[in-house]
């Protein structure tokens, strides 16, 4: 039962927004913000499942709005949903740790998508979302890191090559709880922060092709 906070300054997005959401059977909308102030509140108060935000989220943006909220939540899963087109936004985005963005002018079925994914612990990076990943466009000095296992690196190769975990599970041939371990196992040991950082660091040991 997902519990959900949806911030964005205009009504009429977030009634959207809702709508779907309270379309969803066992889907819960827990708070509704309509600038970054009122978001942050919310968001300490709710502790929801995952999260929704406007890229333009007065009185900042909601890029900033979620390196705040991820100080008190690491890890929550977020999409940040815009108007703007820029890659700059979108990096901004994946950078403060959003788990998917999106344009507000694509199809519907591609947010209740990208929901469902968050919902299960997966990030949705499609399009040029998942291009702008691929390339490394986040980048990070990785220092004094632990030697990942050789299954940890088949695990962060697939996932960087943009399966999901129960994809990878597939085809691995294990099951999604394991990938999430390893997951979480490389991630800790290369000290990556998201899905972009590790992507970064399959291209640059040239695991995966930019």
């Amino acid at each position: 039962m997902p519990r959900v906070v949806l911030a964005d300054d205009h009504e009429i997005v977030r009634r959207g927004i809702a709508a779907l959401i309270s379309s969803k059977e066992g889907w819960e909308i827990v708070g509704e913000a309509s600038n970054g102030h009122q978001a942050r509140e919310i968001m300490r108060e709710t502790r929801p499942d995952l999260a929704v935000f406007d890229y333009s989220l007065p009185p900042s943006n909601g890029a900033e709005v979620l390196r705040e909220c991820l100080v008190d939540q690491p890890g929550l899963p977020v999409l940040i949903y815009t108007m703007h087109e820029d890659d700059a936004v979108i990096l901004r985005s994946l950078q403060a740790g959003a788990w998917a963005v999106l344009q507000k002018g694509e199809d519907a079925s591609l947010l209740e998508e990208a929901l469902e994914s968050l919902a299960a612990g997966e990030p949705y990076l499609r399009g040029r979302v998942g291009e702008m990943a691929l390339r490394g466009l986040v980048d990070r000095n990785l220092i004094d890191q632990e030697i990942p296992s050789p299954r940890e690196l088949e695990v962060l190769t697939n996932l960087a090559k943009g399966f999901s975990g129960k994809e990878v599970a597939q085809i691995l041939q294990i099951s999604p709880k394991t990938v999430e371990i390893h997951r979480s196992a490389v991630m800790r040991k290369l000290k990556l922060r998201n899905l972009v950082d590790l992507v970064h660091y399959a291209i640059r040991n040239h695991l995966i092709d930019p």
